[in-house]
């Protein structure tokens, strides 16, 4: 994901989830960037704990195709995480690279359509970064 394309992204989930917006993340082979982090979230990882994250991220990615294999739904789209202060959307582009994507808890009432939303906007990304 190129620099401006990930700009958009953030400007885009920023949008149209506001506020309840509290990070998001990209990842490939190569990288592994935080493009957006809220200021009251900032101070509650270190460096170490976000590297975790992003290792277990890439564990769900890894088996994304496994997962597609093991239940007859189509593909994978969105792995859905919810937590008593933040909902986890991880949506794996592959077998090596995803966008994660940190909520609020309050953001479930809508969750299903916040999914469809994100994923569209992914989707561009994905065929066009091919």
């Amino acid at each position: 994901m190129c620099k401006n394309r990930a700009e958009e992204l953030v400007t885009f989930i920023q949008q149209e989830a506001g506020t309840l917006v509290r990070s998001v993340a990209y990842f490939d082979e190569d990288k592994r960037e935080l493009l957006y982090v809220r200021g009251d979230i900032e101070d509650l990882y270190s460096k170490n704990e976000i590297q975790t994250v992003f290792n277990d991220l890439s564990f769900d990615s890894l088996g994304k195709e496994h997962t597609e294999q093991m239940y007859v739904h189509g593909e994978l789209n969105c792995i859905v995480r919810h937590f008593a202060e933040a909902i986890e959307l991880h949506f794996p582009h592959g077998e090596k690279s995803g966008t994660a994507i940190a909520l609020d808890p309050n953001a479930i009432k809508d969750l299903g359509s916040i999914i469809q939303c994100f994923l569209s906007e992914l989707s561009e990304d994905h065929s066009s970064s091919v």
